[in-house]
């Protein structure tokens, strides 16, 4: 009695904080679109990407906020200490 082909359904699933991008499948002909049917060596690349926030500061006044890390854009959970820091008098 001979073996059925598994089938496996394609989606990219992230832990948070990544977010899947793209899901490439090497397709031959017949495929579905969202699904391979596994009867021979395949692959599938899923494609993640890191979500980012940026951290914008301002000041009223004489003065500027520094950040520590100072980044353009920081990972979820990343610890920003920000120091306010006051214009020299003349």
């Amino acid at each position: 009695m001979g073996r059925e082909a598994g089938r496996a359904p394609i989606a990219g699933q992230a832990s948070r904080p990544w977010l899947a991008v793209a899901v490439t499948v090497a397709l031959t002909a017949g495929n579905d679109i969202g699904a391979v049917t596994v009867n021979a060596n395949k692959s599938v690349t899923a494609y993640f990407t890191q979500i980012t926030y940026t951290l914008t500061t301002a000041t009223s006044g004489s003065g500027s906020v520094a950040k520590n890390p100072n980044a353009a854009s920081y990972a979820t959970g990343t610890q920003v200490v920000p120091t306010n820091r006051q214009a020299a008098r003349p």
